[in-house]
Protein backbone atom coordinates (compact mmCIF):
# COMPACT_ATOMS: atom_id res chain seq x y z
CA UNK A 1 0.00 0.00 0.00
CA UNK A 2 1.39 3.62 -0.77
CA UNK A 3 1.45 6.34 1.53
CA UNK A 4 -1.06 8.30 0.06
CA UNK A 5 -4.04 5.15 0.22
CA UNK A 6 -2.75 4.49 3.52
CA UNK A 7 -2.79 7.98 4.55
CA UNK A 8 -6.40 8.45 2.79
CA UNK A 9 -7.38 5.34 4.88
CA UNK A 10 -6.44 6.55 7.97
CA UNK A 11 -7.95 10.21 7.50
CA UNK A 12 -11.06 8.07 6.51
CA UNK A 13 -11.65 6.15 9.15
CA UNK A 14 -10.82 8.89 11.54
CA UNK A 15 -13.58 11.25 10.05
CA UNK A 16 -16.09 8.18 10.31
CA UNK A 17 -15.32 7.61 13.94
CA UNK A 18 -15.70 11.21 14.69
CA UNK A 19 -19.09 11.02 12.45
CA UNK A 20 -20.28 7.70 14.84
CA UNK A 21 -19.60 10.31 17.82
CA UNK A 22 -16.66 7.89 18.96
CA UNK A 23 -14.64 10.65 20.52
CA UNK A 24 -15.76 10.94 24.34
CA UNK A 25 -13.59 13.50 26.24
CA UNK A 26 -13.21 12.95 29.64
CA UNK A 27 -12.17 16.48 30.49
CA UNK A 28 -11.40 20.54 29.43
CA UNK A 29 -8.05 19.78 27.62
CA UNK A 30 -9.26 17.21 25.53
CA UNK A 31 -12.73 18.75 25.12
CA UNK A 32 -10.46 21.76 23.73
CA UNK A 33 -8.62 19.28 21.32
CA UNK A 34 -12.14 18.33 19.61
CA UNK A 35 -13.66 22.00 19.61
CA UNK A 36 -12.13 23.07 16.40
CA UNK A 37 -13.16 19.76 14.15
CA UNK A 38 -16.93 20.36 15.94
CA UNK A 39 -16.55 23.99 14.61
CA UNK A 40 -16.00 22.94 11.36
CA UNK A 41 -18.24 19.93 10.72
CA UNK A 42 -20.87 20.65 13.72
CA UNK A 43 -21.67 18.56 16.54
CA UNK A 44 -20.92 14.67 16.35
CA UNK A 45 -24.29 12.01 16.06
CA UNK A 46 -24.75 10.29 19.10
CA UNK A 47 -24.30 6.41 19.39
CA UNK A 48 -27.25 5.29 17.39
CA UNK A 49 -28.54 8.45 16.27
CA UNK A 50 -29.76 7.99 12.35
CA UNK A 51 -27.75 10.41 9.69
CA UNK A 52 -29.99 13.19 9.34
CA UNK A 53 -28.19 14.91 6.02
CA UNK A 54 -30.03 14.89 3.19
CA UNK A 55 -29.66 12.27 0.69
CA UNK A 56 -26.98 13.33 -2.07
CA UNK A 57 -27.79 14.62 -5.26
CA UNK A 58 -27.71 13.21 -8.32
CA UNK A 59 -25.07 15.19 -10.61
CA UNK A 60 -23.33 14.19 -13.61
CA UNK A 61 -20.00 12.60 -13.38
CA UNK A 62 -17.29 15.25 -13.88
CA UNK A 63 -15.25 14.59 -17.11
CA UNK A 64 -12.75 17.01 -17.28
CA UNK A 65 -10.51 16.04 -14.76
CA UNK A 66 -6.82 16.57 -14.53
CA UNK A 67 -4.07 15.62 -12.75
CA UNK A 68 -2.98 17.46 -9.41
CA UNK A 69 0.89 18.78 -10.08
CA UNK A 70 2.99 17.61 -7.20
CA UNK A 71 2.71 21.49 -5.45
CA UNK A 72 -1.02 21.29 -5.26
CA UNK A 73 -1.67 17.74 -4.21
CA UNK A 74 1.06 18.57 -1.07
CA UNK A 75 -1.27 21.78 -0.37
CA UNK A 76 -4.21 19.38 -0.25
CA UNK A 77 -3.00 17.03 1.70
CA UNK A 78 -1.20 19.20 4.28
CA UNK A 79 -5.01 20.88 4.67
CA UNK A 80 -6.43 17.71 4.84
CA UNK A 81 -3.65 16.86 7.73
CA UNK A 82 -4.35 19.65 9.71
CA UNK A 83 -7.73 18.75 9.66
CA UNK A 84 -7.87 15.44 11.21
CA UNK A 85 -4.79 15.82 13.21
CA UNK A 86 -6.82 16.71 16.22
CA UNK A 87 -8.81 12.99 15.47
CA UNK A 88 -5.43 11.40 15.27
CA UNK A 89 -4.10 12.74 18.80
CA UNK A 90 -7.62 12.35 20.17
CA UNK A 91 -7.55 8.65 18.89
CA UNK A 92 -3.69 8.15 20.52
CA UNK A 93 -4.86 9.78 23.65
CA UNK A 94 -7.61 6.74 23.93
CA UNK A 95 -10.51 9.13 23.31
CA UNK A 96 -12.16 6.45 20.86
CA UNK A 97 -14.85 4.81 22.48
CA UNK A 98 -16.57 1.63 20.47
CA UNK A 99 -20.34 0.73 21.75
CA UNK A 100 -21.79 -0.76 18.54
CA UNK A 101 -20.92 -2.78 15.93
CA UNK A 102 -20.21 -0.21 13.49
CA UNK A 103 -17.97 1.31 15.89
CA UNK A 104 -15.88 -1.40 16.77
CA UNK A 105 -15.30 -2.19 13.09
CA UNK A 106 -14.10 1.78 12.84
CA UNK A 107 -11.89 1.03 16.30
CA UNK A 108 -10.62 -2.39 14.87
CA UNK A 109 -9.41 -0.08 11.30
CA UNK A 110 -7.66 2.57 13.49
CA UNK A 111 -6.10 -0.15 15.55
CA UNK A 112 -4.39 -1.74 12.48
CA UNK A 113 -4.01 1.37 10.50
CA UNK A 114 -2.36 3.56 13.64
CA UNK A 115 -1.94 0.91 16.25
CA UNK A 116 -2.77 1.21 19.92
CA UNK A 117 -3.73 4.26 21.41
CA UNK A 118 -0.78 5.35 23.91
CA UNK A 119 -3.18 5.46 26.39
CA UNK A 120 -4.11 2.04 26.05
Amino acid sequence: MTTRYRDADVWGSLLMARSLGMFVPRNDDERALLEPINRHFGPPRTPGQADERPEAEERPPVSNLVPLTDDEFNLVRSAIEALVAPLKEAYLRGMAVARTDDQREVLADLQRLLGPPHDA
